[in-house]
């Protein structure tokens, strides 16, 4: 969450809600954004895309039909709770049922996997073809958001509304084609220049709707080229090689004497896909050049000039961009003390398995690698070396997404905690932080946090809190939506979690057969930018696991896993689940047990903590002594 001022938006009744629908979809987009808030790889279109493609490779029998379960309950959720679904295909709710000969109504949800198979795949084929007739599933995104926005409603139920649609939208524009850069880059031009004033009316977001035509424009992509590249590419009729001007060879980075650009042609939706397909189509040109010349040094330069032209090559816009971005690549997660710390810790001090070295070294491959299907080919095969056994006669892939459920959803809500409260802190720096510093308790900030969002003894802070984040009605809804919804007993606890250990188990099936399908075809889902960071966060997140355990002396992976999984089973006991796992009993969240229903006890990597304590008592030593 970024600090703003929104003085230019007019005082409306409105107002708030906009502000609601501006801050999530900064959010969504935001390139180092937390995994939560990041975009969805699906939403309910594009699931039907990734069903029926599924169905097609089972049929095909390039993958095996246990890859449809994960899909088939995912499709059963977006059905019951799909609002953009709902809102113009009246029999959603019993698209998944028929009545046989003598009237009794089956349901397709109780049938064995070859019948779901059909029958989900025949589902989700009609209602593709319905979505995609006239747009009608865009514009019902449009207008349901309208509809929320523009309501003198601004809690909890509509904020709710407008934050999954916003999130919907998202996912739609970039499957469809949109990069998120354009995307951003309109969203800051409409709702975030304070030079201009905004209305609070229907046509603001009409106008900004209106930027995404899906029409394809033309333009004119100019690459920087080093000299061996551009041998190769002069003899080429499709594109034009040539000496750059002198403002383009400081545009470009262009450094040396017998440095080129290469222009060509294209269209595309907007100027950030069309510099990335320029990029594609001469890195495939040199590509194939390398299969018999191994050992040339060409490459292209990390900016392209990209141009809007109309039918008569006139320039419309002009814009430098940036195209070697890595995905993967984000904003440092430890201070790099601490990075010293554990570095000379794991090479020099701990005997780490052999398993462990090898991830650490695929990871790197990642990072290094600028091709996105070689980046999930190198994690997910580093994720399969952290893991390296089976348990029994269960699959390998069933055994990654139980230990990564478990491993996940150890740290989720305290993540969640620790995440919301970096954002107050942004937003509202030291009067956030002597807020939440003065709640009554001796426990780490985080804990306190979750103290006064879920303990109605705190009421009082929880309201004071709720006032001085007025100007940000994402982060009330965030504290709404804990104190609400997920944090009122022990029983609404257990089901966040066990909703978030479906949509990983979802995501990381979506992760294997993407993961197959590039091994087997070379093919891939348009989504695939969105799981790769996914993939990416799972893997860092084993790191941190495994590392704290091997601090303790822990060193063999399948035990610590092993102990991961067995913690969460008592967390279960804890929460009130009974025996037979069918049944749980709430209890109430009270200052004494609130650590422990919440948090199971977790107060982030033991070993971290007491790291960042350090290095925290460094600095404060070091501030003293230089006064």
């Amino acid at each position: 969450m970024k600090k703003r001022e929104y003085e230019y938006i007019e005082k409306s009744i409105y107002r708030k809600n906009i502000i609601m629908f501006i801050q999530t979809l900064e959010e969504v987009l935001f390139y180092y954004s937390f995994e939560s808030y990041k975009m969805s790889a699906l939403n309910s279109h594009f699931l039907c895309w990734d069903l029926l493609q599924t169905k097609n490779n089972i049929d095909n029998k390039s993958i095996m039909e246990g890859n449809f379960i994960p899909l088939a309950e995912e499709f059963e959720n977006v059905l019951e709770n799909d609002i953009v679904l709902k809102a113009y295909i009246p029999e959603i709710d019993v698209i998944l049922r028929r009545r046989d000969k003598l009237g009794v109504m089956v349901d397709y949800k109780k049938a064995d996997l070859k019948a779901k198979i059909n029958k989900y795949a025949e589902a989700a084929g009609y209602i593709r073809e319905i979505s995609e007739a006239n747009d009608i599933y865009l514009n019902t995104i449009f207008n349901k958001l309208i509809e929320n926005i523009f309501t003198e409603e601004n809690g909890y139920s509509n904020w709710n509304a407008i934050y999954s649609l916003t999130r919907i939208l998202v996912t739609e524009l970039v499957n469809v084609g949109y990069s998120p850069e354009y995307i951003s880059h309109e969203m800051r031009k409409t709702f975030l220049d304070n030079r201009i004033k905004i209305k609070c009316e229907e046509q603001l977001l009409i106008d900004f709707f209106s930027k995404f035509t899906f029409e394809n424009k033309s333009y004119q992509v100019i690459l920087g080229i080093n000299a061996e590249t551009a041998k190769i590419l002069h003899y080429l009729k499709e594109i034009t090689v040539k000496e750059p001007t002198g403002e383009l060879r400081k545009q470009l980075n262009l450094n040396h004497k017998g440095d080129c650009i290469v222009e060509l042609f294209l269209e595309d939706l907007d100027k950030y896909e069309a510099a990335n397909a320029g990029c594609g189509y001469i890195n495939t040109i040199i590509g194939l050049h390398r299969i018999s010349q191994h050992h040339k040094p060409v490459y292209i330069k990390p900016f392209a000039q990209v141009n809007e032209i109309d039918d008569e090559l006139n320039i419309l816009s002009s814009r430098i961009i940036k195209i070697d971005k890595n995905i993967l690549l984000r904003a440092n997660n430890e201070s790099q003390v601490q990075s010293y710390f554990f570095d000379n810790q794991l090479l020099n001090k701990i005997q780490t398995p052999e398993s462990f070295l090898r991830a650490v070294s695929l990871h790197n491959s990642a990072l290094d690698s600028k091709e996105p299907t070689n980046q999930l080919l190198d994690l997910w095969t580093a994720m399969e070396t952290l893991i390296g056994f089976k348990s029994g006669d269960e699959d390998k892939i069933n055994v990654v997404c139980d230990i990564l459920t478990s491993v996940l959803n150890r740290i989720y809500l305290y993540t969640h905690m620790v995440q919301l409260h970096k954002d107050i802190l942004a937003v509202l720096g030291e009067v956030g932080d002597k807020f939440i510093s003065n709640v009554s308790g001796d426990e780490q900030v985080i804990w306190k946090l979750a103290k006064v969002l879920s303990v109605s003894a705190y009421q009082k802070d929880y309201d004071v809190l709720y006032k001085l984040l007025e100007e940000y009605p994402l982060l009330q809804y965030r504290m709404k939506n804990f104190s609400k919804k997920i944090f009122v007993d022990s029983k609404s606890v257990y089901e966040e979690l066990i909703r978030h250990k479906h949509k990983i188990r979802w995501q990381v099936m979506r992760i294997y057969r993407n993961r197959n399908m590039i091994v087997h075809d070379g093919e891939h889902m348009p989504y695939l930018d969105i799981i790769l960071g996914n993939l990416h966060y799972y893997i860092d997140a084993m790191f941190d696991l495994l590392i704290e355990y091997y601090h303790l002396g822990i060193k063999k992976n399948q035990y610590i896993f092993y102990h991961v999984q067995k913690e969460e089973v008592r967390y279960w006991n804890i929460l009130g689940l009974d025996e037979k796992g069918k049944k749980i009993i709430p209890q109430e969240i009270t200052e004494l047990n609130y650590s422990t229903i919440i948090f199971n006890g977790y107060e982030g990597n033991a070993i971290k903590n007491v790291v960042k304590e350090a290095v925290a008592n460094m600095e404060r030593k070091h501030l003293l002594e230089s006064k």
